[in-house]
């Protein structure tokens, strides 16, 4: 497959999955083949002076944190792109509103410092996966504390990516806007949407939008998506372990993943999660 990467957004239908919260027997090797990007998550706790470069930063469910390095080195040598996801919906994080403007703006910089010197292209002495780099940045936000301040949070990163190319991503929840990641004003995706290089949609534990009602849901993103030149990833559960409410079998999504490819918003799949992907992906087109 050929890719193909103009004023950082891509062309190219995306296969992608969330690994490190699944079954802890399934290393990363053993998964990356099947995708283009793999989401290592989760670094659940950051801001208010958190710091996010020790090893118990990073919460992989059990899987092992040296294996998992080795195993980063073995999938970027595939060409696989691995992406630290931050957030997600347990944790501990915020860029708090009750701080004055001055302290706040130190910990958006000393957080997205940290980052960068600890997983990406940076020098700090502390970094989990040692010397390997990883990708870039996807933002998981789920807890609204702060949401406001992440376009600022944006900047601040994107303005250390230097050297190889690192990618910026998302994952809001489908009921649009998201509440944390929007689009509305002072949000990531409100405010900093150029920063992007796509977003994957979380169509799943959303029953207004999610599951059947996903082509339905894809209309209001996809309005946005057209207007702020910004790729699309439908993101589905791979099996019914891994949502709430929502999931749908691989023939149901592969149905509603060729209705939505036509449209030229649409970038591709993402899954949650990688380790309970038995058969799923090899299904969707």
């Amino acid at each position: 497959m050929l890719w193909f990467i103009y004023k950082s957004k891509m062309v190219g239908a995306i296969k992608a999955a969330y690994w490190g919260q699944g079954a802890a027997g399934t290393i990363l090797a053993d998964v990356c083949g099947r995708y283009d990007y793999v989401f290592l998550s989760f670094l659940p706790d950051f801001g208010m002076g958190q710091d996010v470069t020790a090893n118990s930063a990073i919460n992989i469910a059990g899987h092992n944190l040296g294996q998992t390095a080795s195993d980063i080195s073995t999938c970027q040598g595939q060409g696989k792109k691995i992406i630290l996801s931050i957030g997600g919906g347990v944790g501990n994080y915020e860029f708090s509103s009750s701080d004055d403007a001055q302290r706040r703006a130190t910990f958006l910089a000393v957080t997205a410092l940290d980052i960068w010197n600890a997983y990406l292209g940076g020098s700090g002495t502390n970094r989990p996966f040692g010397s390997f780099q990883l990708d870039g940045v996807d933002l998981d936000v789920e807890m609204a504390t702060g949401a406001e301040f992440y376009a600022d949070f944006v900047d601040k990163l994107k303005g250390l990516y230097t050297g190889k190319t690192y990618y910026l991503t998302a994952v809001p929840q489908c009921p649009f806007p998201d509440n944390n990641l929007g689009p509305k004003a002072g949000t990531a995706l409100g405010d900093a949407a150029s920063s992007f290089d796509f977003v994957s949609i979380q169509f799943y534990n959303n029953p207004s939008c999610g599951g059947s009602n996903t082509v339905s849901g894809y209309g209001a993103w996809n309005t946005w998506a057209q207007s702020n030149n910004v790729k699309l990833l439908p993101t589905f559960p791979a099996s019914s372990a891994d949502a709430g409410s929502g999931y749908q079998d691989a023939s149901a999504v592969a149905a509603e993943l060729n209705q939505l490819s036509g449209d030229s918003t649409y970038g591709g799949w993402n899954l949650f999660t990688a380790e309970d992907d038995n058969g799923f992906s090899s299904q969707l087109p």
